[in-house]
């Protein structure tokens, strides 16, 4: 770039920003002359498709009630918070997610799990939805649990090291809706992983 005196621009989305920087060269060297922060430019749709083209849909696997309400508790509590929010999505007709989320460029995956049973799924499904071949390791993930899961250590330990952020609402079973004190918990580690400013009662 240098020798033939082209401009370079350079993409950076680590902490969890899109920052643009421009690059020109004065005297061989180069010289920042302009960076800026990227607004949201992708839908969770343009995310999806960029990673498994056409082949995903609506999850064919139908929820029992509670399940269905807590999933429905967790949307009515994030929407008016993120930039976009998708419900029930299959990966490749293998691979469900029960949710995914966007604010600005950064999209998120969630598992919501009601009960003592399928913590240990939700991390691999969480872990398998976060690789190469499917969603690529910039997807953020989060598995919502109405548990404590302070019996839960070493799954817990094991979640942490995947990068999967855990968030407890105990209570939730259920419910049409969450709770104000797991509402406000939810919306701040769901902002705090995808890097958003959230001071809380929208």
């Amino acid at each position: 770039a240098a020798e033939i005196n082209a401009p370079v621009i350079y993409l950076q989305s680590e902490g969890k920003r899109s920052g643009l920087f421009r690059y020109e060269f004065y005297k061989g060297e180069p010289t920042l002359a302009g960076d800026e922060i990227l607004p949201g430019l992708i839908s969770i749709d343009d995310y999806l498709r960029a990673y498994v083209g056409d082949k995903y849909g609506e999850r064919r696997s139908v929820l029992d009630e509670d399940g269905h309400r807590f999933e429905q508790a967790i949307a009515a509590a994030l929407e008016p918070m993120v930039d976009e929010l998708k419900c029930g999505i299959s990966l490749q007709g293998v691979v469900d997610l029960d949710l995914a989320v966007r604010c600005d460029n950064q999209v998120g995956v969630i598992e919501a799990k009601l009960g003592k049973n399928g913590p240990k799924h939700a991390i691999d499904q969480l872990n398998t939805a976060s690789g190469q071949t499917y969603l690529g390791t910039y997807a953020l993930k989060f598995l919502l649990s109405d548990q404590d899961w302070g019996k839960f250590a070493d799954l817990k330990a094991l979640a942490e090291a995947r990068q999967i952020r855990v968030i407890e609402l105990p209570g939730s079973r259920g419910q049409v809706s969450l709770s104000p004190e797991n509402t406000e918990k939810l919306r701040t580690e769901v902002a705090k992983g995808l890097g958003r400013e959230y001071k809380g009662n929208l």
